[in-house]
């Protein structure tokens, strides 16, 4: 009814209005401290009227709506509190509530497992009966010609829907074997029912040049722009909530044979499916001037033939190109290959949106006025009016207005008006490779936001142009520069951050802050940059992946801070290697947040964050919510939660900040600890073999060895340790327990740790029971 507190002035009749304006408006100021209140009534009102529906009611409310309907929460809901709004949804899932009734009522029913998989964890599933896959023997008066009780040998070319062996049609002998048992779980009973979840998400790349792999020939290309295999995923074709019917309705890799059409053509050749190949599906090839001049556009379906191109090998006829999709890798007839830029559009997969991607990103923090630059690739073609070509061009232009304008600083009035910071947002305008290094200089208070346009991948391609001098994309800054990086990756190169060139030459003040604003330009303040935001971003670990999926640089960093005390936030994205150079001792230590990433070192034994070779890097450390792979050298920790560090690590400061609930391997060097593995597990099996001895004295060597068993027993167990593969930095299924459900809130630790897939697991697997028949055994199977 009221959404402004002057509506309630505005009802008074005019005249009472006009000589309350005369009077000096004293009316209108009470009359408007009352209509504040009315709106916020108004608006409770509005919100008590929604909280009586599932749909629209607050998360607190869904555990009240569900106690009416007799929902039993799984223990420890009770405890959550406004501090954990994402964990609260897990426990009391918004959309089971609404269709509990519904549920109940078909109970017993294979289709209502797979609808469980959606509304408690929110994963696509099938369910399958594996009583359907047992070779039984069949009366021939009742015949099932589905159920074969050897393999159809005509059938074996046929191409398989997937890897996962359990959704073939192949017959197997039966198992005794409970399929609950963890330890050695039976598939094939006739009581036996398995939900196959899919939790990798698909995630597409639209119009980006494929990389060639001229080490093998200049008619060799990989899908990924950094020139490593990586598989491609299907394009679920259900939408919204439909249920998946089949492995076409869930994101899975493609494999050759589910590549291949169903029937030959003409010439006896299986090209690709056209439900998987084209415009708008799984993936698509196009070319310029190819396989003729003046033929462009997409590749057709029928000169696209899946292959094994394991070995690069093969024989392809002359206006064809093979496509082994399990690899991600397209290879052309030799000297049959096109001479434009080979473009794809394709999906890869990945356990959540993390490092940049066409996913929603959440909307960038921006000053209150900024100016807009497009840049476009050559990929997507010329640039149009207004648009650039290339990053560094945008910048300068931006740069040499405000020189000509007399206010380099970002004063709106000129000099002597009040400071105001100066942004350029440089938006990469779709999701092709963008060449060329700029260099980057910043003047005092100047911010530039280099940012990916909405639902674009854009690869900042950073080539070693110059063998006597460092290719890496240099950015200095003055007193209160900015520099924002979101969405983009970054390859071939890294980035290095310091203070401008003229502050450079200044002599390092002892305890100047880090901090600064234009205010301190005359202050005698340390002329640095002020800030740099590294945010759903990905600085290729290693820098690029070839040469038999390999780094080709293993040591170099992805991120140097050179002789800086900038503050560098890094969330949701993940990094290579982190090097800090300090000129002096006695410089302040520079912060650095580390938030829901990751950081890549390639190897354990690689240095993950440190300083130059052999020292430790001044720096000043907080860790969330990440994964850690390789050795950590720093100054302090300043506070590290819910953290996995893979690798050794050394504080010089033990006696500043804290490490809560992360993992760190036995004989590091860190701040106080609590909660943190492998000392927890370390004192369990202590106190367990102390129970077991019933008060005997422990040998000290024997303790010695329980205690390195116990590490060793608790150490990571990864899917894949190899950037860009959808398992990367996974905590394995089989992995230990303590990890699992090791952060405070029992989620596991690491930068998957929202994912909240240990809640999410035993919540299904708990009503997974309760929806099935009492003779029927259930687990849950994850087939990504």
């Amino acid at each position: 009814m009221f959404s402004d507190p002057k509506q309630l002035f505005e009802l008074l009749p005019a005249w009472l209005r006009q000589r309350d304006a005369r009077a000096g408006g004293t009316l209108a100021q009470l009359i408007g401290v009352i209509g504040a209140q009315a709106v916020l009534l108004d608006q409770d009102l509005d919100r008590m009227y929604a909280n009586w529906f599932v749909e629209t009611c607050d998360d607190w409310v869904v555990p009240y709506l569900g106690d009416l309907l007799g929902y039993a929460p799984m223990p420890g809901a009770a405890a959550l509190d406004a501090r954990t709004p994402r964990l609260a949804q897990v426990f009391a899932p918004r959309r089971e509530v609404g269709n509990l009734i519904a549920q109940r009522r078909r109970k017993g029913t294979l289709a209502m497992l797979a609808e469980l998989a959606r509304d408690q964890a929110s994963w696509p599933a099938l369910a399958v009966e594996f009583h359907a896959h047992v070779a039984a023997a069949q009366h021939l008066d009742h015949p099932h010609p589905k159920r074969l009780a050897t393999t159809d040998i005509r059938a074996a070319a046929a191409p398989a829907p997937c890897d996962v062996e359990a959704l073939s049609p192949q017959a197997h002998l039966a198992d005794v074997r409970r399929i609950g048992n963890p330890q050695s779980q039976g598939l094939y009973a006739l009581t036996n029912v398995g939900l196959f979840a899919f939790r990798a998400q698909r995630f597409g790349v639209t119009r980006t040049a494929a990389y060639c792999r001229e080490d093998i020939g200049g008619h060799c290309y990989t899908f990924s722009a950094l020139g490593d295999d990586l598989p491609l995923w299907r394009d679920p074709m259900h939408e919204g909530d439909a249920l998946p019917s089949g492995i076409d309705d869930v994101p899975f890799p493609i494999t050759p044979a589910a590549l291949e059409a169903p029937r030959p053509d003409a010439d006896g050749r299986f090209s690709a499916d056209p439900s998987l190949y084209g415009a708008g599906r799984a993936f698509v090839i196009e070319v310029r001037d190819w396989p003729a001049r003046g033929v462009n556009g997409p590749v057709a379906a029928g000169r696209v033939l899946p292959a094994d191109l394991s070995r690069w090998s093969g024989d392809v006829p002359k206006g064809f190109v093979a496509v082994d999709p399990g690899l991600g890798r397209l290879m052309f007839r030799p000297g049959n290959a096109p001479e434009q830029d080979v473009v794809v559009s394709y999906g890869y997969g990945g356990a959540m949106a993390l490092g940049g991607g066409t996913y929603l990103r959440p909307p960038l923090a921006l000053p209150a006025s900024y100016e807009i630059s497009r840049v476009r690739s050559s990929e997507a073609g010329p640039p149009g009016d207004g648009e650039f070509g290339d990053i560094g061009s945008a910048i300068d232009a931006w740069q040499k207005r405000r020189a000509q304008a007399g206010n380099p600083a970002g004063a709106a009035g000129g000099e002597g008006a009040p400071f105001e910071p100066a942004a350029l947002v440089v938006e990469l305008a779709d999701s092709g490779i963008y060449r060329g290094r700029p260099d980057i200089d910043l003047a005092a208070g100047q911010s530039v936001f280099l940012v990916a346009g909405p639902a674009t991948r854009p690869v900042l391609w950073l080539s070693d142009d110059n063998p006597g001098a460092s290719d890496f994309l240099t950015v200095r800054g003055d007193t209160g520069s900015r520099f924002v990086i979101d969405g983009v990756m970054v390859a071939g190169r890294g980035l290095s951050f310091g203070p401008s060139r003229a502050a450079a030459q200044l002599p390092i003040v002892a305890g100047a802050p880090a901090r600064h604003d234009a205010a301190d330009a005359g202050s005698g303040a340390r002329r640095d940059l002020c800030q740099i935001v590294i945010r759903h971003s990905t600085l290729v670990p290693g820098w690029a992946y070839w040469r038999g999926n390999a780094s080709a640089k293993h040591a170099e960093p992805s991120l140097v801070l050179d002789g800086t005390t900038v503050s560098v936030l890094i969330e949701h994205s993940i990094v290579g290697a982190i090097r800090v150079f300090d000129g002096s001792s006695e410089r302040d230590a520079t912060p650095l947040l580390i938030r829901d990433s990751i950081v890549d070192a390639l190897a354990p034994a690689h240095a993950a964050i440190a300083g130059p070779p052999g020292r430790a890097a001044l720096a000043r450390l907080s860790v969330v919510r990440s994964t850690v792979v390789g050795t950590v050298l720093a100054d302090s920790i300043a506070c590290a939660e819910n953290s996995l560090f893979v690798s050794h690590v050394s504080v010089a400061r033990r006696q500043r900040g804290c490490m809560r609930f992360c993992y760190a391997p036995s004989g590091s060097r860190t701040p106080r600890r609590y909660g943190c593995q492998p000392d927890a597990a370390i004192g369990a099996d202590a106190a367990a073999a102390a129970r077991a001895a019933a008060g005997a004295a422990v040998d000290p060597a024997a303790r010695a060895e329980l205690a390195q068993l116990s590490a060793e027993r608790v150490a990571p167990v990864f899917v894949s340790t190899r950037y860009g593969t959808p398992g990367y930095l996974r905590l394995a299924v089989n992995g230990p327990s303590e990890l699992a459900t090791g952060a405070d809130d029992e989620a596991e630790l690491g930068v998957y740790h929202d994912l909240f897939e240990a809640q999410r697991l035993d919540l299904l697997s708990a009503r997974l029971a309760e929806f099935t028949p009492a003779d029927v055994d259930s687990a849950v199977i994850f087939a990504t």
